[in-house]
């Protein structure tokens, strides 16, 4: 059946099973409500007045579209993509051991096995004055300077720092720590910034 614009009936007309059939009964029929058959089905358009089903997608799948029309896709999460967050710990005193100063943390989609990761980060100390430095970390899976992957170095101001991995599960952690390199140093934590991007192995 298709839609059938309806009928408009005036005083006097007589209302016929045939009328009743075609604009009530078989438009009835092409709306969303009569289309969809399993939870999670939803509906669009294909033409003009005319409504179709599209079946719910699998675990992880993104609805995406041709400019067409809209289709679940699978492996649109294969592809690298970059999480950032402007993060800040204002007037965190640096000391000897290394404090975070900024975490985000990357959820890793359902259809995704193994997976590598990229990330990198920056932050800023104020109060330094000539000679004095801070050490930056960041880390994956850990926090206050301890991790399996971790990558420094130091600057008078502040600096980034910045890892790569492959073959990870599960969801991560990401932190960005400093510290002071001289016991005499009075310097606090201005600003940090984290960023990563990540792209699926299997």
């Amino acid at each position: 059946m298709a839609w059938t614009t309806p009928k408009t009936f005036t005083a006097g007309n007589v209302l016929t099973a045939a009328d009743l059939n075609t604009h009530l009964r078989d438009n009835l029929n092409e709306t969303s409500a009569a289309q969809v058959t399993t939870a999670g089905d939803i509906t669009h358009a294909d033409a003009a007045n005319s409504m179709v089903r599209l079946g719910i997608g699998g675990a992880g799948a993104v609805l995406t579209s041709d400019g067409n029309t809209p289709t679940w896709d699978a492996t649109a999460f294969d592809q690298a993509f970059q999480i950032a967050g402007d993060v800040a710990n204002p007037n965190l005193v640096l000391t000897d051991s290394f404090v975070d100063v900024a975490t985000i943390t990357f959820l890793k989609p359902v259809n995704w096995g193994d997976y590598e990761m990229a990330a990198w980060g920056t932050c800023a100390a104020n109060g330094l004055t000539a000679g004095d430095t801070t050490e930056v970390r960041i880390e994956i899976g850990a926090s206050n300077g301890t991790a399996a992957i971790a990558e420094h170095g130091t600057d008078q101001v502040g600096m980034g720092a910045a890892f790569s991995a492959a073959m990870l599960t599960g969801n991560k952690t990401i932190a960005i720590a400093a510290r002071r390199t001289d016991p005499s140093h009075t310097s606090a934590v201005k600003t940090g910034w984290i960023a990563l991007t990540a792209h699926r192995e299997t």
